[in-house]
């Protein structure tokens, strides 16, 4: 009515911010405010109130006002509304504000009324959560969604289109193996305006060889080293799939070293868990996890999960829908080095560092991603653990891959598909990190640490080597040392796949 206007930058994401458009001929000031932490229950007329008396007395309590000029847009970040998703208004205000220089008091107007708007999110029944079944177990479960009059609830399985849903509810099947994947969002009638988007991951898992992790490297080292330690990465994978608090770990002969071990070994083994934090705490018998926010998690998941899916589409279109192995690591390589910069920040410790659209990589998230990208590509890849040199010469931790560009190896069986002991000279060493310009131009490649053999690696000639580290359980990798040279860097220059 006054000219301004408000919508959400993605409609699907509230995490995205707001887009504030001034079409008027005179300067305004915008803030946000969550209805309910004025307690004022929604009622337009008291907020008002209550925002011009904070503001004669010189507080203007949570709200953070910023200009935005006649004929002009800005953004409100998620910062300024965080904690708001439920319900809240744009405030917005003629400026600028005179202040009594005598009494220090601001003149407050609210130039119109003010806007609701925002996401209400769909409540599931049925968080995020794992079922563990018995061996061939097939179940059935229903997952419901409070109704919220005045809105039209939209659900979509398993990444299908959207639909409306006038039940309220959604029934499904699992069994051993198969996760379910479940988004719904609110439409406010009215408006016609889309709330937040909710997902919710139903994981099937049985305690036995059907594992949805079974043929994982991790998993079948803590077998070899006994059954609890292969029971302890089921719970913990349970728990962390479920948003569980904590797993126990009564009954099992295993130091907290073991389970922090064990740990590790499954965050290794499961690149697209990146809700689990790095500092655990034992309570009596009980782990606790750090976990983040189901919804949050879940929704930075599916934009990791969909940058990702759309880089292997990419590089299958590049070789006409059927790249071999090496073209697809080569492509997974270019593509982790094109995407970021080598940066710290809040989930550089998973794949999100680099699969996301907000967040940067160390040598955590390179290591991650690969490993994850070269899974969709089916090809096997695992983490290593070990330290570098750095420029300045001093040693650091750091994290980088081993890949297989051979036949395909069982991890329980230690065989390849057709019967055969492992071959070192299929498998490669590869660190993205080091590949990677640190300030240097962001749109080159280079590949002096593309699939090197173990003993190039640790006596690379620039002097940054790489040594695994020793003595620790999840050192421990499907061959002792890679010795492929076949898709060296010089073989593939020489061969025309890379410069």
């Amino acid at each position: 009515s006054q000219g301004i206007s408000v919508k959400q930058a993605d409609a699907m994401d509230i995490k995205k911010g707001l887009v504030v458009t001034n079409a008027s001929e005179q300067e305004y000031q915008i803030a946000v405010a969550n209805t309910e932490s004025w307690e004022c229950g929604g009622d337009v007329t008291k907020l008002i109130g209550m925002l011009d008396f904070s503001a004669k007395k010189g507080a203007e309590g949570a709200l953070s006002w910023k200009a935005i000029k006649p004929g002009k847009t800005t953004k409100l970040s998620h910062s300024s509304i965080k904690g708001f998703e439920d319900s809240y208004v744009i405030l917005y205000r003629l400026a600028p504000v005179k202040e009594n220089k005598a009494t220090s008091e601001r003149e407050f107007r609210i130039a119109s009324v003010v806007q609701p708007y925002g996401g209400i999110a769909p409540n599931p029944s049925l968080k995020s959560q794992a079922f563990l079944l018995e061996n061939g177990q097939t179940v059935s479960k229903t997952v419901s969604f409070d109704k919220v009059d005045g809105h039209t609830l939209y659900v979509s399985i398993d990444g299908a289109d959207f639909v409306k849903n006038t039940s309220g509810s959604v029934s499904f099947e699992g069994s051993a193996g198969k996760t379910v994947v479940i988004k719904a969002y609110l439409v406010n009638d009215k408006t016609g305006k889309a709330g937040t988007a909710i997902t919710c991951r139903y994981a099937f898992v049985t305690n036995g060889e059907q594992d949805a992790y079974a043929n994982d490297w991790g998993y079948q080292h803590c077998k070899k080293k006994g059954d609890d330690w292969a029971v302890a990465y089921q719970r913990a994978y349970l728990a962390v799939i479920s948003y569980a608090e904590s797993f126990s770990i009564e009954g099992l002969s295993l130091t907290i070293n073991d389970v922090m071990q064990v740990i590790k070994m499954m965050r290794m083994d499961n690149p697209e868990i990146i809700q689990l934090g790095s500092s655990y705490t034992l309570r009596g018998n009980d782990m606790i996890l750090p976990l983040g926010d189901a919804t949050e998690m879940n929704k930075l998941l599916d934009e990791c999960e969909k940058n990702a899916t759309d880089a292997i589409a990419a590089i299958e279109a590049k070789y006409g829908g059927n790249p071999t192995p090496i073209q697809y690591v080569v492509g997974i390589h270019d593509f982790i080095v094109l995407e970021k910069q080598y940066q710290s920040s809040a989930m550089d410790q998973t794949m999100a560092g680099i699969l996301s659209d907000s967040y940067t990589p160390v040598c955590a998230s390179y290591a991650l991603a690969f490993q994850y990208l070269c899974e969709l590509a089916g090809i096997q890849s695992v983490a290593i653990h070990g330290d570098a040199e750095n420029g300045d010469g001093d040693r650091e931790s750091h994290m980088w891959n081993m890949v297989n560009l051979g036949e395909t190896v069982n991890y329980a069986t230690m065989k390849t598909t057709t019967g055969e002991s492992i071959d070192p000279s299929d498998w490669y060493e590869v660190d993205i990190t080091w590949d990677d310009p640190l300030g240097g131009q962001i749109d080159f490649v280079r590949y002096d640490y593309f699939n090197l053999t173990t003993d190039e690696m640790t006596n690379h000639e620039t002097g940054t080597k790489h040594i695994r580290s020793t003595g620790k359980s999840y050192d421990s990798y499907p061959v002792e040392k890679c010795t492929g040279t076949e898709y060296s860097a010089d073989n593939l220059r020489s061969e025309g796949m890379i410069k």
